[in-house]
Parts: structure tokens; sequence; C-alpha cells
């Protein structure tokens, strides 16, 4: 049930990415406008107060199947009416419980938790910023007021602190460090503008029209 992925593999895969990107488009660093993040939604990362990335789960990670008893005891139904998310068990807050009895060191020393795009940002910019469409995938938000929920945060025993900012998608919410430069190659400075989730961004790539219907299918499709 329970899944993870190397951060530091992972980013080192970004980098090399970002890199061939540059190279075989030919295009000049200089012309580079702005860079934007976006991944798939359900996925997590949990840093500690240094920054250091002590677990990362992509959307597939079903350990919060044995704690999310939590929130339905203790909220029912009215997770649901929040956050507009079920079953718990897909969400953080749920994983997070998880951590909270099974591995408590690791829970005790959560200082952040970014969804795996805005982790990206984060490595490119030393940002902790999240969107609607990302941050409503976390489980902790109130979607009718585009807020983090406190009585959320109350069921699984955590601060509101850990949770980042919340921009709206298109907004410039950093540039890029000198040591992202040396890592993947985006030029110091170059903007940062808040992603999305994959299949919004995916919507806005389709080009679709009004009255046209869209469907993104990804592997989980089936």
């Amino acid at each position: 049930i329970a899944k993870e992925f190397d951060p530091g593999l992972f980013w080192r895969l970004v980098c090399t990415v970002v890199k061939e990107a540059i190279k075989i488009s030919k295009v000049k660093v200089g012309d580079l406008e702005a860079v934007a993040t976006t991944s798939k939604r359900h996925g997590s990362v949990f840093l500690d107060n240094k920054g250091k990335e002590i677990y990362a789960g992509p959307n597939i990670d079903a350990r919060g199947a044995m704690t999310q008893y939590i929130i339905e005891e203790s909220l029912g139904e009215k997770y649901h009416e929040i956050t507009g998310c079920w079953p718990p068990l897909m969400f953080s807050p749920s994983r997070l419980s998880w951590f909270d009895e099974e591995e408590p060191e690791i829970f005790e020393s959560i200082a952040r938790i970014l969804p795996i795009n805005d982790w990206i940002s984060y490595k490119i910019g030393n940002i902790y910023v999240t969107d609607p469409s990302s941050g409503s995938a976390t489980g902790f938000m109130d979607i009718r007021k585009c807020t983090w929920s406190d009585t959320v945060a109350e069921a699984v025993g955590v601060s509101l602190d850990i949770l980042p900012e919340i921009h709206e998608s298109g907004s410039i919410i950093g540039e890029v460090t000198s040591k992202a430069e040396k890592e993947c190659g985006l030029p110091k400075g170059l903007p940062i503008v808040q992603g999305a989730a994959d299949t919004h961004c995916a919507l806005l790539a389709s080009d679709a029209q009004p009255n046209e219907v869209v469907i993104i299918a990804g592997s989980t499709a089936p």
C-alpha cells in the first residue's frame, strides 16, 4: 500500500529534462520569460524545518487507508462538505495520521507539506506556495472559501503553518535562485509563475473552445 519516491533522484531527473529541453529547443536562455510547474495531484512532499525532504509520495500512496478512520470518526461527512475530497485515504490528512501512528519521529519533524509541482517550485525558487487546483487535492482546503481548514488540521493534530501560501495560477511567486541555476540550467532571477495541476494545464494546452468537450486521459483513465 505504501509507495514513495526518491526526491533526490526525482530532482536530478527534473534537472536533466530541463537541460535537455533547452538544448533540443535551441532556445536562448536569455529569451526565457518565466517558468511554471505542474504535476499529478494527490502526491506530496514533506519537509523538515531545514527544508530537507523527509517523505515524498506519489498519488498512488494509499497508506492512509489504515488511518482514514481518524477523519471518518472525527468529521464524517463534514470532511467531504469542507474539502470536496473522499475517501480520506487518498489525501494528506490521512497520510499524516499514518506517520503519527507508525513513524512519530518523522511526524514530529514535519515543517512543510507541498504538492509535487509546488515542491519543484520550492527547489527552483526556495518558496512555499500552491494554487487552488493543487491545494484542493491536499485534502486540507475549504473549497468554498479557498483557504486552509482549521477544522481538518485540528482533526489530525497539525498546525496550518505547515501548509503553503495559496496563490492564483499565473501570478508571479518568486524567481530562480543561483543554486537552481547551477543544478538545472534555468537563469538566476527568471520569474517563477504559479502553475497548476496536470489536467488543468493540459486543458489550457488543448486550446479548447467554448462548447467543446475535452478528455485528458492519462494512465489512470481506464
